[in-house]
Order: structure tokens, then sequence, then C-alpha cells
């Protein structure tokens, strides 16, 4: 069961992980991300929080640059104007 963020201002890393459905592994992989980083905090030697609205952006940021897949076409695909039309 997914918990509701409504209500919540701050998150650890194990409700993270339990909101996405994922290992707290990955959520820390999230963090050290080099191109698009999970916003967090460390406020002690092993804590770690993340504020609910940094999630609730990195996610809808993350959504927007996902590219789209045409599953008509080959996954290395890049030039859809080239696309041979059957009659």
């Amino acid at each position: 069961m997914k918990q509701e963020l409504g209500s919540v201002e701050f998150m650890n890393v194990e409700e993270v992980a339990r909101y996405l459905g994922v290992w707290r592994k990955t959520v820390y992989g999230y963090i050290k991300d080099v191109k698009r980083p999970l916003p967090a905090m460390k406020i002690s030697k092993k804590k770690i929080i993340i504020r609910r609205k940094d999630l609730i952006k990195w996610m809808a940021d993350s959504f927007n640059k996902m590219p789209i897949q045409n599953p008509y076409l080959p996954a290395n695909h890049q030039d859809i104007d080239n696309i041979p039309l059957e009659d």
C-alpha cells in the first residue's frame, strides 16, 4: 500500500523507498545519481531525509525527461522522419 504524502514534510530513505516501491539501496542510488540526483539532506551520521516537495518535483522532472519509445521501432532507431511506410 502506498503512503500518502500530503501531510508529511520530510521523509527518510526507508519511507521514500516504500512510497516508490523500490529498495533502500535504489533510493541511495537516486541520491548519488550524477545527472539527476534526488535532493536529500544528511542530518546526522546515519540519517538522511528528503523533503516531500523535492521528491515530487524530482519525480515529475524525471518523468518529463524520459524518452518516449515507440514499440513498433527498433530501440536504436532515432530518425522518425525516415521510417519506411508500407502501403
